[in-house]
Formats: C-alpha cells, sequence, structure tokens
C-alpha cells in the first residue's frame, strides 16, 4: 500500500478515531503561537521604534530649555567704568544665571512682547521710507506659541527681581516687579500702566519687536540718562534682519549665552572708537573663562565689539590697536559702589599696543578672578554735533580659575 506523503514540514497526522477532532486542535494550537510570536515581534518593532525616536529627540533637542523651561547663560552688567553689583554688593561680571521661563502677559501685562516664532530675520521697520522710524512691523506672539521659550527679556526681569529685589531665585518670575514697572504700550496704548509702587525702577516703550528701555536698573534720572542702554548676544548686535536690531522681547536664550549690556552716561558713544563692549581672546577665540594651575603663564588678547549703529548694524570685533591696562579682581569681591578701578580692581600691567599681554598667575591664590579692561573714556559725537568726554567701551575680559 503507498504511504502518503506527510504534510509539508515532513511532520505526519496522527491517525486515530478522533484524528479530525486532534488535527484541528493541533492547528489551532501552531495559529495561536505564530499569533503571539508576530505579536511579540511587533511590540518590539514598536518599542525599538520608540526608542530610536526618543534618542533622536534628545539627540536634536536644542539646549535652549531645561526641562523645567530655564536656560543658563552669562551675564555682564556694567554702568559706564564699572560692574554694576547685586544685592550682596558683588559684581555681576560674566555671571552665571539660570532664567527660568515664565508668563510675561500673565504676571506682568506685557502680552505684546510675547515672543513670536516668525521673528527670526523676517521683521523689519514698519516703515521702511523713515530710517528714524523706531516702530517694527512685527504683529505680537502668543501665548501659546511663546510658552517655554526664555527671551533676553526675561533675564532682565529675573535679575531685577533677586539681584534688586531680593527675591529668592526659586520664587522670581511671579510678577513681583509689576508694581515697580512702567509700560508705554505703543503698539496697544489700551495696556499702558504705571507703577503702582509709586516708584519706578523698570520703564518699558514701544511695540513688539521695537522694546526700549526708557528706565532699567533703577537708575536716577537725576544723576544720569536712564535710557542709554546696549546689549550684545555673544559679542554680537543682535540683528532681526539686514539693517534692523532685535530687541530684548525677541532674543531667544539658549543654554551657553553670553549677554552683555552696558549703560552709558553720553548718548552716541557708539560713534566712537573702540567701543562698546570689551573681551578676551584666548589662541584667537574671545574665552569666558579658563581653568590653571597657580604659576601658569595666561597669554590673552584683549578686544573691543562694536556695531553700526548708525548703518547696517554689522558688528565687527577688533582686537585693541592701543595699550589698555589690565586689572583682576575675585569673582565675589564686595563693594557699596559698583566695582570700579578706584575701588577693588588690582592692576596687572598694559598690553601692547595690539592688545596682547601675558600673564603670570605666579602667586595667586586659589579662586576666580575677573580679569578685564576698565571702560574707556574718549570724546563723542553724534550727528556731527560734540556730545562731550566720557566711557565709550564697557569694562569686560575673562574669568580665570586658578587651582
Amino acid at each position: 500500500m503507498r504511504k502518503e506523503r506527510p504534510p509539508e514540514g515532513g511532520r505526519r497526522e496522527k491517525t486515530t478515531k478522533n484524528g479530525n477532532i486532534v488535527s484541528n486542535l493541533s492547528e489551532l494550537i501552531e495559529n495561536s503561537t505564530k499569533n503571539e510570536r508576530k505579536e511579540r515581534h511587533s511590540m518590539k518593532k514598536k518599542l525599538l521604534a520608540l526608542a530610536l525616536a526618543a534618542i533622536m529627540i534628545l539627540g536634536f533637542m536644542p539646549q535652549n530649555a531645561k526641562a523645567d523651561g530655564s536656560v543658563t547663560v552669562y551675564l555682564s552688567l556694567t554702568d559706564n567704568g564699572g560692574y554694576l553689583t547685586d544685592d550682596d554688593d558683588e559684581a555681576i561680571a560674566l555671571r552665571e544665571i539660570t532664567v527660568p521661563y515664565f508668563d510675561l502677559g500673565v504676571y506682568y501685562g506685557l502680552s505684546d512682547f510675547y515672543y513670536n516664532l516668525d521673528c527670526d530675520g523676517t521683521y523689519g521697520n514698519a516703515d521702511p521710507d523713515d530710517p528714524w522710524n523706531h516702530t517694527s512691523d512685527l504683529e505680537p506672539g502668543t501665548q501659546e506659541d511663546a510658552d517655554g521659550i526664555v527671551t533676553l527679556l526675561h533675564l532682565l526681569i529675573y535679575v531685577m527681581e533677586v539681584y534688586q529685589l531680593g527675591i529668592s531665585p526659586a520664587n522670581a518670575g511671579q510678577g513681583q516687579l509689576k508694581p515697580y514697572m512702567q509700560l508705554t504700550d505703543n503698539y496697544d496704548s489700551t495696556n499702558s500702566f504705571n507703577a503702582t509702587s509709586g516708584t519706578t525702577m523698570i520703564s518699558i516703550s514701544g511695540t513688539p519687536g521695537s522694546i526700549y528701555f526708557e528706565n532699567y536698573w533703577n537708575m536716577d534720572p537725576l544723576l544720569t540718562v536712564t535710557d542709554n542702554w546696549m546689549y550684545f548676544k555673544d559679542y554680537t548686535y543682535p540683528l532681526a534682519s539686514p539693517g534692523w536690531g532685535a530687541t530684548a522681547d525677541q532674543i531667544r536664550l539658549t543654554t551657553g549665552n553670553v549677554i552683555t549690556m552696558g549703560h552709558f552716561g553720553i548718548y552716541g558713544m557708539y560713534n566712537s572708537i573702540p567701543s562698546t563692549f570689551s573681551y578676551a581672546k584666548v589662541n584667537g577665540v574671545i574665552t569666558r573663562k579658563i581653568s590653571v594651575s597657580a604659576g601658569t603663564q595666561v597669554s590673552l588678547v584683549f578686544g573691543h565689539t562694536s556695531a553700526d549703529i548708525m548703518g547696517t548694524y554689522a558688528t565687527s570685533q577688533d582686537d585693541f590697536e592701543e595699550e589698555v591696562p589690565i586689572y583682576r579682581f575675585a569673582e565675589h569681591a564686595t563693594t557699596s559702589d559698583g566695582i570700579s578701578v578706584d575701588t577693588d580692581w588690582t592692576y596687572i600691567d598694559d598690553t601692547d599696543e595690539y592688545g596682547a599681554i601675558t600673564i603670570n598667575t605666579t602667586g595667586w591664590t586659589a579662586g576666580t578672578y575677573m580679569v578685564t579692561v576698565p571702560g574707556l573714556e574718549g570724546d563723542i559725537y553724534q550727528w556731527g554735533y560734540y556730545m562731550g568726554y566720557g566711557y565709550i567701551c564697557t569694562p569686560g575680559g575673562i574669568l580665570i580659575e586658578v587651582y
């Protein structure tokens, strides 16, 4: 008798009187096992896809915000020839600051100054035929789009609350500065308000993308002009588009940014040379901080960064072309009058005529020092008129940690 060919796979079916039942049950078990394998394989693929997606997200996630919506930046805040100080009378010189995100509209009534996601390189003068017009053509951002994005405006509010009002960093950003704030909203005048405390420490005017500080840091109008501020990001004049400067509300911060902001007592300082912010270079690169062992010879080149304010706003970064004095002071030096060469600074030496200097750290005790150019003075002209003799370039330099 011819034997029947076994089923594919070489397995012979059982031939009992209940053969059909056994065969069907076997098929059910086999199919069930196959389905479980498929499901497990499919689940593995899904989990792998999710893991790869997470890796890609983390790998490409910008450093503009931490999990709590904060960024860590480095701020120098100056007034003419010296550094401004915090509520402990310590110089704000390349100070590391972690700035949280907070809602500008909810806490401060600044809804017209929400960050606009379309601001980068897209907006400019609202009236291109009028070069003296200071109104931008940018629409306000939305609360939803701005959520989690930290701007220079956040930083400037935050440092006033922490260093002027003495608010703890954990509690800052919840409207504590608003009673001392004045707003002249040129975009929507119905949003304007005065300082309810009776004391105006910060006064803001302008439109989205063209915010202006009439007063900042509680400057005394009886002693100085209060609105002559300038700020750079990473030693560069921030541009909204060619020929149009970006303002604090539309300058997005990312972890690692260096912000230099200076107050000047005479208008037009940017027309003079050298201006406006000083820096130090190590091996040809502008550097914020280095660490060396005591006794190390440190070679630096000092320079200044400025912008063509009356033209294209293009930034230039140039080594000093003259001898400039170099000083140092401890990172946490204190003074009641602001850090200046007249009080707390220790003279090191002059640079050569190209801004270069080699500093010997022998004898320096362990710690971190601000090594800096003092504020530099010169003749100031504006629109062909002599404005006076005053500060044209802020103090600036590098932190050197000695161990």
